[in-house]
This record gives C-alpha cells, sequence and structure tokens, in this order.
C-alpha cells in the first residue's frame, strides 16, 4: 500500500475523548496509527505513506522515491488531496499501480481512479 497525503490535511476523525484534543488528527498521524496496528497483524502487510510536501522538499530525488515505492505497491490511496498539479503527477507517476483511490480529496482524483472491483466466488 502506498498513501499519499498532504501535512494539513485534516482526518474526518476524532481523537478519543480522553485526550481532550479540540480538533481532528491530520490523515498522516492517522494513517502512521493504522500502519503500526496492521503490522502486528499481517507480517506480510507493508504500507509506505509520503506527504506531498515531503515529495515537492526532496525535488527529482522525492519523486524517484514515489516510482520505486509505486513499483512494489498494489494500490495507491489518496487522502485528503487537493493541490491538482500535485494529484496529476502523482497520477503519471504511479500508472504501474493496478489500482488508485481517492478519499476525502479533490474532485479531480476521479479521473485518475483506477479500482478494479472483483467480488469473490
Amino acid at each position: 500500500l502506498l498513501v499519499l497525503t498532504e501535512r494539513s490535511s485534516l482526518s474526518p476523525f476524532k481523537y478519543p475523548p480522553g485526550l481532550l484534543r479540540p480538533c481532528s488528527p491530520p490523515w498522516e498521524e492517522v494513517l502512521h496509527q493504522v500502519r503500526r496496528r496492521l503490522a502486528w497483524v499481517s507480517a506480510g502487510y507493508s504500507t509506505r505513506m509520503l506527504t506531498r510536501e515531503h515529495l515537492e522538499e526532496q525535488g527529482e530525488a522525492g519523486w524517484a522515491e514515489l516510482r520505486s515505492c509505486a513499483g512494489s505497491a498494489d494500490l495507491v490511496l489518496l487522502l485528503g488531496c487537493q493541490d491538482e498539479g500535485f494529484i496529476a503527477r502523482v497520477g503519471q507517476e504511479t500508472l504501474c499501480v493496478p489500482s488508485l483511490l481517492a478519499l476525502d480529496s479533490s474532485d479531480s482524483c476521479s479521473q485518475l481512479a483506477r479500482l478494479l472491483y472483483q467480488p469473490a466466488g
């Protein structure tokens, strides 16, 4: 699983009541927790999470990292991505991945979506 998000993008989830935080956690924090739990349950599970800001800060080396991660991914998941230029480039750089899904992201992601659903049986 290759997850891409923006650092400032807040998820629709709420913090647990005991933490007393008034805002929602960013997608980056949510996915960090999910990744830790899934790795505990399934030893073969692998998730790589990259942010738009990281890719932009790294320049072409960042995009090379994205292409490398995409080479072994079964699914690209865009979470809370609104930057149109970033979305378009991710679409081009991850064409080798058979499935791309966008949640809580710009409507332009619908042009990139390539999710294949095959019911069991």
